[in-house]
């Protein structure tokens, strides 16, 4: 079938992208994460598919110095228990994006200690609260939080725990990495 000189019924524009990632992020909207990520590979290769999108994914951090050959990408919205990614490679990462000219609307997506998002219920009445902005997830015996943390002498740190195989209830891995996030507010530098 040939399509040419057809006259669109309806043309449909967006919220801005920022507004997208800012649901996905503070939300963790996993359909929003499935769908941008195929929107990535339409962009890059002009097909829309999870392997395409991860194909341009893999693409993007062979440029900024992650060797896309060291990781396992299977889906835009981290459900899959085949990916697999370390916590070094999540902070240059989020290391790149602080330098990119996307880190104000990144770091305005994440959700807030102890204020909204999916940390609404974390950190509450410590140094983090209002202060720490990272991203949870959470999957069978794994738990993960990456993201920023400002430091008593307002320095921001990007870090990443990941703990898996855990036989512990999902409360004390949050406890954990809650009281991670509490030491490096309070860190100071020598």
């Amino acid at each position: 079938i040939i399509y040419q000189n057809l006259i669109p019924l309806l043309t449909h524009q967006s919220v801005p992208l920022k507004t997208i990632i800012k649901e996905l992020n503070k939300n963790s909207n996993n359909f929003y994460a499935e769908q941008i990520l195929k929107t990535i590979g339409y962009e890059i290769y002009g097909y829309g598919t999870t392997e395409n999108g991860i194909k341009a994914s893999k693409d993007l951090f062979k440029q900024i110095g992650i060797d896309p050959d060291n990781l396992v990408m299977v889906d835009g919205s981290g459900l899959s228990q085949l990916n697999l990614i370390t916590p070094r490679q999540v902070v240059n990462l989020l290391s790149y994006i602080y330098k990119s000219n996307i880190f104000n609307y990144i770091y305005d997506s994440l959700p807030i200690a102890g204020v909204d998002g999916t940390l609404s219920q974390r950190m509450n009445k410590t140094t983090c609260e209002n202060n720490v902005r990272a991203k949870p997830g959470f999957n069978l015996n794994s738990s993960a939080l990456s993201g920023y943390v400002k430091t008593i002498s307002g320095e921001l740190l990007a870090f990443s725990i990941m703990i898996n195989n855990f036989l512990a209830p999902p409360s004390l891995i949050n406890y954990i990495q809650d009281n991670i996030c509490n030491k490096l507010s309070n860190f100071v530098r020598n």
